[in-house]
């Protein structure tokens, strides 16, 4: 219905096809996703250019659904490219700009590149702290990434109080019951086993259940 009254370019008709290829790849339909995000792009670049908002945000998409498949590599590049045109076009403040960071740094976190993913990380959570607020839920997210990248790294000590600190936050946010506070009590756990500490490790890992 969009294309046929807004055209196959218009901007509200790409982030349809956009939303509908996020719901394929929800379903477990990744070629057919993969296939949807690169009509939106190709079409986007053609008809507005390589730096346009949509080539941008499908490039992001296309590079979140290659994450997840375990194509690392095509998924660095994408993240590059599209971090580099959204510094260039929206500025390093744009949430759009600061969502790219996160998702590269969590990227280059899960592939072992921690000296590459901690200034990306670090440097979006300040950006959404002074933007947004420290108890925003997208800063809270950004510090829960960083904590998880000094976990990976061996710094307990730093990861077990930001961790700390990110669960009074989302208590604070959400209420205790909520899915973030559990995924942050999990991690936690992990930072006292890590520790040695394994009665505080065994509650805060029962504590979801």
């Amino acid at each position: 219905l969009r294309t046929e009254h807004l055209g196959e370019v218009a901007e509200k008709t790409l982030q349809a096809r956009l939303r509908l290829a996020s719901a394929l790849a929800d379903l477990g339909e990744r070629a057919a996703a993969e296939q949807a995000i690169e009509a939106v792009r190709r079409a986007a670049a053609a008809h507005h250019g390589e730096d346009h908002v949509a080539v941008l945000v499908a490039e992001n998409d296309l590079a979140l659904l290659h994450a997840g498949s375990g194509r690392h590599a095509e998924a660095r590049e994408l993240y590059e490219r599209c971090l580099s045109a959204q510094n260039r076009v929206r500025g390093p403040e744009d949430e759009q700009t600061v969502t790219t960071r996160v998702n590269l740094g969590v990227l280059l976190t899960q592939t072992g590149d921690f000296a590459a993913a901690e200034p990306l990380l670090t440097e979006a959570a300040a950006s959404r702290a002074r933007r947004l607020g420290v108890r925003h839920p997208l800063t809270i997210d950004a510090d829960n990434s960083v904590a998880l990248l000094w976990l990976a790294q061996g710094r307990l000590q730093d990861s077990l109080e930001r961790f700390e600190d990110v669960l009074e936050r989302s208590v604070e946010e959400h209420g205790e019951d909520h899915v973030a506070c559990g995924r942050v009590l999990c991690s936690l756990g992990q930072v006292k086993t890590q520790l040695g500490r394994f009665g505080d490790a065994e509650r805060y890992i029962r504590a979801p259940l």
